[in-house]
């Protein structure tokens, strides 16, 4: 039951701390990146952060090893859970889920009463709660933005960079909206030409993790783009030459392939559901259960009984106490979030529930968890 994840070396919070560390007076409670330490990122008047949505090493590695060769490179491990909106809070806060406590893309605020999603602030059938609700209250960590002494700008789509998350999280940030990758580069060489400020520029990709979803792993469509990406740094890296810039691109999680015959879908199975108080809390890899009271022994050995060749079953406590999370700082919200027990799927299952109104579609890739293979996501550096 020991964590896969080491937060100490080779982790997304590591290079985040060497970030914090270089860009202000603060410094970061987890361990720099021993190969990007914050004496050497401080050197730079600019600094770039790519993010790709779901940019994975060994992806890289078969397919654009001639393209990874151009770049210095490691594996770097993401924290867990590992899926967009708790990964890249941690990106923005350099803090682990249980210290940001937005662990999971679909959350149960207890405030409202509602299973949320937590980056468009919305239901699982897509209401939009901001209008009625001030959902800073539950983006509350500081940025690396607020503390930071650069010039700090934030690159995403229009429809994100406007989103209640993106507001709260980049509010200490000039935020500009861009309609693809070659329109983040066009306008990212811009802001690094123009003012001699020192410039801290994060700048997030989601169309690729979009295609991951909808294809298989070896599709045309996912080399295609990543083709597309390595082209337009390839000419951004160009026309900012000299500059005294270091960029760096990494991804906020990785995937794993699947079939709809490894969709599990809660429905089918009444039982259990019935031993629910809520719907699940969850991504499609690890389900976070809230079980009704005096019924957590049964739900145990049903669990047991009819899902332990696509699951294993944990109380959620027993992950926290093993370090799943991280060790030590605990938002006093955290514990709201994680419920009872969770559940991680095995091999390439997946476990997924509807609500009503809710539309559900198989789904081919889904955000990793456990495996080596997994859990090795691209770091990428070059001087320019």
């Amino acid at each position: 039951m020991h964590s896969p994840i080491n937060y100490d070396k080779d982790n997304t919070v590591n290079l985040l701390a060497s970030l914090i560390n270089a860009f202000s007076s603060l410094k970061s409670n987890h361990p720099e990146l021993w190969s990007l330490p914050s004496s050497y990122i401080k050197n730079f008047d600019s600094v770039i952060l790519f993010v790709i949505d779901w940019f994975a090493y060994h992806f890289l590695e078969k397919y654009f090893s001639n393209e990874l060769g151009v770049y210095n490179h490691q594996v770097i491990h993401p924290i867990f859970p590992s899926a967009t909106a708790p990964a890249l809070t941690s990106l923005a806060t350099w803090k682990t889920p249980q210290e940001h406590w937005l662990p999971w893309w679909y959350a149960y605020l207890k405030e409202i009463g509602v299973v949320t999603a937590l980056l468009p602030f919305a239901t699982r059938t897509w209401v939009e709660l901001s209008i009625k609700t001030d959902c800073s209250y539950y983006y509350d960590t500081p940025s690396i933005y607020e503390s930071s002494e650069r010039e700090n700008c934030y690159f995403n789509r229009f429809n994100l960079v406007t989103s209640e998350y993106s507001r709260s999280f980049s509010k200490h940030a000039t935020r500009i909206w861009c309609s693809d990758f070659s329109d983040l580069c066009k306008k990212l060489k811009e802001v690094i030409k123009g003012s001699k400020n020192k410039k801290y520029c994060y700048c997030y990709d989601p169309d690729f993790d979009s295609l991951c979803h909808a294809n298989w792993i070896n599709s045309n469509q996912t080399k295609e783009y990543a083709r597309h990406l390595f082209k337009c740094l390839d000419e951004l890296v160009k026309e900012i030459e000299g500059t005294n810039t270091l960029l760096l691109l990494t991804a906020d999680h990785w995937m794993i392939d699947s079939i709809p015959e490894r969709n599990i879908k809660a429905e089918d199975y009444p039982e259990f559901v019935d031993m629910l108080s809520m719907p699940l809390a969850w991504e499609t890899r690890a389900a976070f259960c809230h079980v009704k009271v005096g019924r957590g022994e049964e739900f145990e050995k049903w669990v047991w009984e009819h899902f332990s060749e696509y699951c294993d079953c944990y109380k959620s406590k027993d992950l926290l106490d093993n370090w799943w999370f991280w060790t030590w700082e605990i938002h006093k919200g955290f514990l709201d979030r994680i419920w009872d027990y969770i559940l991680v799927m095995k091999e390439n299952y997946i476990l997924v529930d509807s609500v009503l109104g809710q539309e559900r579609k198989p789904i081919l890739w889904n955000h990793w968890w456990i495996s080596r293979e997994e859990i090795d996501i691209p770091l990428l550096w070059k001087v320019i």
